[in-house]
């Protein structure tokens, strides 16, 4: 696995998108943040790493949306500031296949590709 300096040109940010509204379940946000993220080409296929220090995973929100992937969080220590970071995924990304974890603060998203996108060997038959 290897680490990329700066993120494929293929992986790109969209723009900040308004504050969520508060719901039962959360206070509103006054102050996002934008965390800080490292992104891993493995084997062909994208890792992100993104630091959400003092997030846990009910105050966490991972989508995809029109080929947009979302992250959102709020600290429950700190509700009126919210971490929030989203990027336009490649066409080669299979975001029904993204896989998410939280561990000791920071999220990894898995982000596989689209089978008919991934190298394959063809076999050549003799005759």
């Amino acid at each position: 696995m290897s680490q990329i300096d700066t993120p494929p040109e293929t992986l790109t940010e969209t723009t900040p998108t308004p504050p969520v509204e508060a719901t039962e379940a959360r206070t509103p946000v006054q102050h996002w943040v934008v965390p800080s993220v490292d992104v891993l080409d493995k084997d062909g296929e994208l890792r992100l790493l993104l630091d959400l220090p003092g997030v846990r995973a009910e105050g966490l929100t991972v989508r995809v949306e029109d080929a947009v992937l979302e992250v959102s969080a709020q600290r429950s220590d700190r509700p009126e500031r919210g971490f929030r970071r989203s990027f336009r995924l490649p066409d080669t990304v299979d975001g029904a296949g993204i896989q998410a974890a939280l561990r000791h603060g920071v999220l990894t998203l898995d982000l596989p590709r689209r089978a008919e996108t991934r190298a394959r060997t063809i076999t050549v038959r003799v005759g």
